[in-house]
């Protein structure tokens, strides 16, 4: 399932495995800014955690459930372009870049991808 997380800041359920395995670079409690895929049993979990209440109900976070990151491609463009804006998750964008079609979609993809890669400093002058 999708939980977008509308805060600017990574948010930590600590002790959840949210995220799923495979992920060596990523916290398995933290969700990112965005659009994050978490697995639905674990968020059942988190969902009783009095703060997660209060994040939700606040709408810091968003979860979408019957939503997968999966659903990308069943999606309507426009849909599909703010979802993927929404994303900071490299290996979910590259995921969706790798099974989608539609030219509008694939260009949101590389320009989000490129918007999170971090930009090597300039030499000075």
């Amino acid at each position: 399932m999708i939980v977008e997380n509308t805060a600017a800041r990574i948010i930590l359920v600590a002790e959840l495995k949210l995220k799923k395995p495979g992920r060596p670079d990523e916290a398995p409690d933290a969700l990112l800014p965005g659009i994050n895929e978490v697995d639905e049993a674990e968020w059942a979990k988190a969902e009783k955690i009095p703060v997660i209440q209060h994040l939700i109900k606040d709408g810091t976070l968003k979860p979408q459930k019957g939503k997968s990151a999966a659903d990308l491609s069943t999606m309507k463009a426009p849909e599909a372009i703010e979802l993927v804006t929404n994303t900071v998750d490299r290996q979910l964008l590259e995921s969706w870049f790798d099974a989608e079609s539609r030219k509008g979609v694939l260009e949101a993809i590389e320009a989000q991808l490129e918007e999170i890669t971090p930009k090597a400093p300039s030499a000075p002058k």
